[in-house]
């Protein structure tokens, strides 16, 4: 045979696990060539090799390939995969170790060599060689059996890996349902309690109803009682008269009566007498108020009179001050032109050093306002003194009034002394039986009309007084720091709303589709009020990488405002129609009298009208709407911190608002003090109002240039003070922000 021919035809030896290992020292049945060839078999290409191993080999491919363990149905059917692969690599490592033993046991070359002739030894040679490439073949297929047994390890700690994360799943799910479960049995308790204290209410209810209309029939039952009981007293009145004049037809009978008469008359005189001496006891008290009410008026006057003189003093100094800070103004004014025209401010004084224009203008505003301070404070000092004349007058008229009622208290103490000194004169002429009761109905006349005058007198004292506890200036000072406690309010509002952190963290964080809806319905609501053009400015404001606050901070202020200058001008009634009609009732009672009598009778009705205040929920929402619109996300890590310290501002700005409420109500009965808005739209007005740029900000802008422009919110209150007779003069001019 040629070495160097092809082996065309492939043929295996039988190998362990095929035949039966033979005893001799060949391996095989007879130690014969010719036996090898009688046993072996054509095979084709593919079927070459083909053992156990060679088979495991095939199985995980296939098993590789396919789909990996599905855990959807649980645990048992994890388990079980994982098993039969383990149990798969472990039968595939048996049969390798197997194989590999048998070859080793069965193909020796000297033992299969000299058992065979010299004429076959070259077709055995190269079965030799075929049978080493086929154990060559069997290592690179050991190693290719080693790498995917490591995979399928990998895959089985993968599967093992998501086998305890469904298990995981399974138990916090089983948590949420467990929880839920909790949630709505506690539901459902809370409902079935609602639905008991509804049935409870609802009896209680119609206990009421029922008890009520028992007590309408009882009242109904006395009215008819009472209607018999006076048409039988009528009757009997009328029998009683037929009677009387039977009886005045005998003499011993009249007698009698008239002794009896007597007896009657001398106990309604000892009760007269009783009645006079504490109608006495009575008018000296009425003295004793007269004279507390001459020296309260002797008082009245020196305090007035001090009053005055402080205010001659006062004036003189607000005169003073004006006269200087006017001064310093056209001064500051020189300084501006001189500094304007390119001169140095301070060549005069030897300094070198030029000041900036802006700290200039800033020094020029703050002259403007100490200006108009001051002359609000001399506009209100006059009044002041016209209120304290008034009060004088007043005071007056009160002791004039109580000399009346003394007078009136005295004529009535008189009559009745007359009326008790000749008790036969009350008789009357019409005969003696009617004396008693004209007596007795004219004493009761007699008490009736002391109570009357006594009531009347702590009436008009009520309404006539007009003692003030708080000052104008006093007011102006509240309504000032409540402008600038809102103001740090939007300013700490914007900065937690659009600081570095929380704008990173909303790049990091989508935003759920619920957030968005809601912020969709506030942009609904307040594009209504402040128009399309101004809400989209202001989103796209805050939007911005170096964001513009300034309309996000403005909407902030002039809804707090507006809706504490309604707390503090409204009425505190938890009804809608009632709050209206006393707004309209004081309306009138303001225009038909005196100033003083008007706001006793609003202090007197705020006093029974005051409750506790829903304002600060309610502004607490409009804010939190106007946050919402410009990006605030409440599911953020700080959202729970910035929404406490914005709640606690509301609250305290509420109680200032409140403050300012009881002094204007109060506080201050001698003037009218009302707190002022600018309506949107409205035109500016230097004289007043006050533009919202040139507060504090350091610059002046002439007032000419703002001409025409309009309002477009009001961000700081004003003040004006009105009293009797008199216009409303402007002592803290409302900051606006125009358009």
């Amino acid at each position: 045979m040629d070495r160097g021919r092809q082996h065309q035809p492939s043929y295996t030896l039988p190998v362990a696990g095929n035949t039966k290992r033979p005893s001799s020292a060949l391996g095989w049945t007879s130690g014969k060539f010719s036996a090898i060839s009688q046993v072996a078999q054509p095979t084709s290409a593919s079927a070459v090799h083909e053992g156990p191993i060679s088979r495991t080999r095939r199985h995980f491919r296939s098993s590789s390939r396919g789909p990996a363990p599905s855990f959807a149905n649980g645990r048992s059917h994890g388990d079980s995969d994982i098993k039969h692969l383990k149990s798969t690599v472990d039968s595939g490592y048996t049969e390798r170790d197997r194989c590999a033993g048998e070859w080793r046991g069965g193909w020796n070359k000297e033992n299969v060599m000299s058992g065979l002739g010299k004429e076959d030894e070259y077709s055995y040679l190269e079965v030799i060689r075929e049978k080493e490439n086929e154990v060559d073949n069997l290592r690179v297929e050991l190693g290719e059996i080693r790498a995917e047994s490591a995979g399928l390890q990998e895959h089985i700690t993968m599967l093992e890996g998501k086998l305890r994360e469904a298990h995981d799943g399974s138990k916090k799910w089983k948590k949420k349902v467990e929880k839920l479960g909790m949630e709505l049995s506690n539901s459902l308790k809370e409902a079935g309690e609602a639905i008991k204290k509804y049935d409870d209410f609802k009896i209680e209810h119609e206990r009421d109803i029922s008890v009520y209309r028992e007590e309408v029939r009882k009242v109904e039952k006395e009215k008819e009682t009472l209607e018999r009981r006076r048409r039988s007293e009528g009757k009997t009145a009328q029998g009683e008269a037929v009677r009387a004049r039977v009886v005045s037809s005998e003499h011993t009978s009249k007698v009698a009566f008239a002794e009896k008469e007597v007896q009657d008359l001398k106990k309604i005189s000892q009760q007269l007498e009783a009645q006079v001496r504490e109608s006495e006891k009575r008018a000296k008290r009425s003295e004793e108020q007269m004279r507390r009410a001459r020296k309260e008026d002797e008082e009245g006057r020196q305090e007035s009179e001090k009053a005055r003189q402080r205010l001659m003093n006062q004036n003189a100094e607000l005169k003073q001050r004006l006269a200087s800070q006017e001064a310093e103004l056209t001064m500051a004014r020189e300084q501006l032109k001189r500094v304007q025209l390119g001169g140095s401010t301070s060549r005069r004084e030897g300094r070198g050093a030029t000041e900036p224009l802006g700290t200039k203008r800033a020094s020029l505003q703050e002259k403007h306002d100490d200006i108009d301070r001051l002359s609000g404070m001399v506009m209100v000092e006059p009044g002041r003194a016209h209120d304290l004349e008034e009060r004088l007058f007043q005071k007056s008229v009160e002791v004039n009034g109580a000399q009346a009622q003394s007078q009136r208290a005295e004529f009535d103490l008189a009559q009745a002394r007359e009326a008790a000194a000749d008790p036969e004169r009350m008789r009357g002429e019409t005969g003696d039986t009617i004396g008693v009761p004209t007596l007795r109905r004219r004493l009761r006349e007699l008490e009736n009309l002391l109570a009357s005058r006594t009531e009347e007198l702590r009436v008009a004292q009520a309404f006539m007084t007009t003692s003030d506890q708080l000052s104008p200036v006093d007011v102006t000072r509240m309504a000032e720091d409540l402008n600038e406690y809102i103001g740090s309010l939007a300013f700490h509002v914007s900065d937690k709303l659009l600081g570095e952190e929380a704008r990173n963290w909303a790049k990091r964080h989508p935003e759920s589709e619920d957030a968005k809806r809601r912020r969709r319905s506030d942009y609904r609501v307040w594009e209504k009020k402040w128009g399309e053009r101004v809400v989209n400015t202001m989103r796209r404001g805050v939007a911005e990488r170096d964001p513009d606050t300034t309309l996000l901070e403005c909407m902030i202020q002039s809804t707090v405002v507006e809706r504490c200058v309604e707390l503090v001008h409204g009425f505190t009634s938890e009804r809608k129609e009632v709050a209206d009609f006393l707004a309209s009732l004081w309306a009138r009672i303001l225009q038909t009298n005196r100033l003083a009598i008007a706001k006793n009778w609003l202090s007197i009705t705020n006093a029974h009208l005051e409750s506790e205040s829903v304002e600060a929920q309610y502004l607490e929402r409009k804010v939190s709407e106007i946050m919402n619109i410009g990006g605030w996300r409440k599911d953020a890590p700080t959202a729970r911190k910035i929404a406490a310290s914005v709640q606690e501002k509301i609250q305290n700005i509420v109680e200032m608002a409140l403050k300012i409420r009881f002094a204007i109500i109060h506080d201050i009965r001698s003037a009218d003090m009302c707190l002022i808005l600018i309506r949107a739209e409205s035109t500016y007005d230097h004289s007043c109002m006050k533009d919202e740029d040139e507060y504090g900000s350091g610059k002046t802008k002439p007032a000419a240039g703002k001409a025409g422009r309009r309002v477009l919110c009001t961000v700081g209150m004003g003040v004006t003070h009105r009293v009797q007779d008199r216009e409303a003069t402007v002592i803290l001019k409302p900051r606006v922000f125009l358009q």
